[in-house]
Parts: C-alpha cells; sequence; structure tokens
C-alpha cells in the first residue's frame, strides 16, 4: 500500500500537535485580570500552543460555571453592591451553584415565600367566612329563644346584645378575616411592583450598562495592550515572544478571550488595586446576581426586597380595604329620618332636663346661703357671748377698783392717826394684790390665741 508524501506530512503534523497538547498541562485559571498573567505566562513559556490556550479557556467556562468553591470574602465589590446589611455579590464562583444559592438567599426564595403568603392567605378567607356563617346558622335558633324571652321580661336590650354576640359577631369575625386576606395580598403586590419599578429596574439598567461600557473598555485596552506588544517584539526581532504574546493575549484563558468568559460568566475582571483584590468590572452575571439578591431580601430592611412578612389573619383589615368595601354600602345607604314624634319626645326631653338643671342650680343656692347665714350666726353668738365675758370684766375690774379706793380711801384715814410707813406697807400690799390678780387674769383669754400660734406656723412651714 502506497502512502503518499502529503499524508505523511500531515499524519506528522498531527501528531506534533497532540504532543503538544499532551506537554502543555490545562492550567486553572483564576480570578486576575489577563496583563498580569499573560506577561507571566510569555515569560515562563518557550512556545505558546494556540490549542492549549483555546482548551484553557473552555476549561474557565467550566470553572465559572460549575465551580462550587466560594467567592473569596475579602474581595472588595464597587459600592452599587453593598446594601444596608449585606453584601449582595456572587456567593459562589460557578454560576449555576449561586443560581440554586438563590433559592436560600435571593429572589427565589422570597418569590416562594410570598406564593405561599398568597396561598395561605386566599383559602384562610373563604374558610374563617365559611366558619362564621355556620356558627352564626348553628346559633341563630338558640339566640331567637333566648332574645324573645328577653323581650318577654321587657329587657329589649338584652335580647338585641343576645342577637349580636350570637349571630352577627360571627359573620363579623369572617368578614373581617377576608378583608384582612384580600388586604394582605393587594397590597404587597401593589408595594413589590412599585419596589421592582422604583428601585430593581434602575439598579439593573444602571449595573448593565456600567457592566457593558465597562467591559467592552478593558477588552479594547486588552487588545492594543496586546497589539503593542507584538508589534514591538517582532520590532526587536524576537519572533517567538510575539507568537506567545499573541496565543496567550487573544486566545489563552487568562487573555481577551478569557476576560469575555469573566465578564460573562465570572465574577468580572479582578484587579490588584494597593494589595486589594478589587472587582474594577463586575460581569453581567455578578450584576444580576447582586439584583436578585437584593431583590429577595426582607422588606423590614428597607433596601429593596419584597419577601413579605408573614400573614396573620387575626391581624385588623388595612383601613384601605375596609373603605373601599364600606364605602360604596354607606354612601348608597340614605340617613334615617327621624319621626316628628321622636323629635318631639327629644324635645321634651331636653326641656325636662334642663329644668332639673335648674333646679339643682337654685337648691345650691339655696343651701350655700343657709350655711352662710348659719356661719354668721355662729359669728354673732361668738361675739355676744365674749361681749359678756368682757362686760363682766369690765365690772369686775370696775368692784375691785371702787374696792381699792375704799381702802384707799380708809387708809388715808388711818394715816391720819397711824404712823407713814404702815401707810406704806398698806400700800404696797394693795398695788402686789392688784397686779397679782392682772398678772393671774389677764393672759387667761391671750394665753390659747398666743398658743396656736407656733402651730399655724407649724402648718405654714409643714
Amino acid at each position: 500500500m502506497n502512502v503518499s508524501p502529503r499524508s505523511q506530512m500531515a499524519a506528522g503534523i498531527a501528531m506534533l500537535g497532540a504532543a503538544a497538547v499532551a506537554v502543555t498541562p490545562v492550567t486553572q485559571p483564576n480570578l486576575l485580570p489577563s496583563p498580569h498573567s499573560v506577561a507571566a505566562a510569555v515569560e515562563l513559556s518557550a512556545l505558546a500552543n494556540p490549542v492549549s490556550a483555546i482548551i484553557e479557556t473552555v476549561q474557565g467556562i467550566n470553572f465559572f460555571a460549575l465551580s462550587q468553591e466560594f467567592v473569596p470574602d475579602d474581595l472588595i465589590w464597587p459600592e452599587d453592591f453593598y446594601g444596608v446589611e449585606f453584601l449582595y455579590a456572587p456567593l459562589n464562583i460557578g454560576f449555576i451553584p449561586d443560581i440554586v444559592n438563590q433559592f436560600s438567599t435571593g429572589v427565589l426564595s422570597g418569590l416562594v415565600n410570598n406564593l405561599s403568603g398568597y396561598a395561605f392567605a386566599g383559602i384562610s378567607a373563604p374558610l374563617f367566612v365559611g366558619s362564621g356563617v355556620a356558627e352564626a346558622v348553628f346559633n341563630t335558633p338558640g339566640a331567637l329563644v333566648t332574645a324573645v324571652g328577653e323581650l318577654i321580661g321587657g329587657d329589649p336590650e338584652a335580647a338585641l346584645a343576645t342577637l349580636v354576640a350570637q349571630i352577627v359577631d360571627p359573620l363579623q369575625g369572617g368578614l373581617e378575616v377576608a378583608l384582612s386576606s384580600i388586604g394582605y395580598i393587594v397590597d404587597n403586590v401593589i408595594e413589590n411592583i412599585q419596589t421592582i419599578v422604583t428601585s430593581t429596574l434602575p439598579f439593573v439598567a444602571s449595573g448593565v450598562i456600567n457592566a457593558v461600557v465597562g467591559g467592552l473598555t478593558h477588552l479594547v485596552e486588552s487588545a492594543v495592550t496586546t497589539v503593542g506588544t507584538v508589534i514591538a517584539d517582532l520590532g526587536s526581532g524576537q519572533f517567538e515572544a510575539a507568537w506567545n504574546a499573541a496565543v496567550l493575549g487573544f486566545l489563552g484563558a487568562n487573555g481577551i478571550l478569557g476576560d469575555v468568559v469573566r465578564l460573562s460568566l465570572g465574577v468580572g475582571i479582578v484587579e490588584d488595586v494597593e494589595g486589594t483584590e478589587t472587582v474594577t468590572v463586575p460581569s453581567l452575571r455578578s450584576v444580576l446576581t447582586s439584583e436578585l439578591q437584593r431583590l429577595g431580601g426582607q422588606k423590614f430592611f428597607e433596601d429593596g426586597g419584597i419577601t413579605n412578612d408573614p400573614f396573620d389573619p387575626f391581624a385588623p383589615p388595612p383601613a384601605a380595604v375596609v373603605a373601599e368595601v364600606a364605602g360604596p354600602a354607606a354612601a348608597a345607604a340614605p340617613a334615617p329620618a327621624e319621626a316628628p314624634a321622636d323629635v318631639a319626645a327629644a324635645a321634651a326631653v331636653e326641656v325636662v332636663e334642663t329644668a332639673e338643671v335648674a333646679d339643682i342650680a337654685e337648691a345650691a343656692e339655696t343651701t350655700a346661703a343657709v350655711e352662710v347665714a348659719e356661719a354668721v350666726e355662729v359669728v354673732e353668738a361668738a361675739d355676744a357671748a365674749e361681749a359678756v365675758e368682757i362686760t363682766a370684766a369690765v365690772e369686775a375690774v370696775e368692784a375691785a377698783d371702787a374696792t381699792e379706793a375704799v381702802e384707799i380711801t380708809a387708809a388715808v384715814e388711818a394715816a391720819e392717826v397711824a404712823a407713814a410707813p404702815s401707810v406704806a406697807v398698806g400700800s404696797s400690799g394693795a398695788k402686789a394684790n392688784a397686779s397679782d390678780r392682772a398678772g393671774i387674769g389677764t393672759p387667761k383669754r391671750s394665753a390659747p390665741r398666743a398658743a396656736n400660734k407656733p402651730a399655724s406656723s407649724g402648718r405654714l412651714a409643714g
């Protein structure tokens, strides 16, 4: 069998290519950008293999699609990726594990949570209404019998209260739960739509625009750098370096083709900024991941999340829903007109009440006048008693003075007969007796008044 030289040459080339692929191992992609890695690869390799470079790029697709490795915690992201409490960024390097992660921390979790709450609220409404109707129907016979007995006994208020408690209240309770269920669903759906329109879509639009513009800028800059390196190497006669720069710069896992994978499926372009790995150009996948996680957050963080609070069947219905339900009925129902007899009776009751109030006021005035008169009489009686006491005291003093005058007269007469010292002794004795009477009698009425002063001052001080 004859073998042509051309077939032998093709076989030789194929063997050479296979050997090159076998010799050149498939390297694992990394998060660092292409310029650093390409330069290192150019310096270390003797001759770059285009097939190996493409295979490494394919391995990059495999890495950024399926790797369950976690994104480094110390990786710095743009400000838009940080919220109130959390960093909204990819959790896994592989986008498929990261999408699955959405079931626990992202919008898929929020969506399942909300749909579950809506179903719970929607099913609760007819169940509670049916329960209220059943209870009201079951209570009706007994309530009617009880109410009739209370009416016969002359207690219409108790009869009405029985009917309300046994029939109206169960129906009202079921209706309130139904209104609460409807309000929960309607309010949350409207609020979530507003969140998506006013928060999520603007973030996604701006993030996608920044990612596309930043990614294209980075790719153009990398292409210009690679072409410049190839031209410089060719100009200096370094053909091997020019070949390696072209192959690795355009086709390698850390070149332009690898950066396309990073900007689409990976986390983005990561550069060393002052010794810290920083995402300078986020990928489209990272932007969507960030917003999906933010969208799935709890509402109470006020960070653009749509995950509703749990539904509570016994929570009061929203005022807006109650107004919407009760408003048309209240507007349609005419105001009840008052009968003339009722108006006249009400007027008569008002007149009687006014007269009663006037009588009460007059009686109060009379009582006050009587009390004042009695107080005046008490004061007058006290003054009269005091006047009698004063008169008696004056009379006593006059009697004492008269007695003293008689004694003095007798003493004078005796003085004419007796010696002068005897008169002095008698005079000093009379003055002493008078002063004793004054000392004993005068303070008796003023002493209690003086005794009241410390007590009065003590009360003021207290």
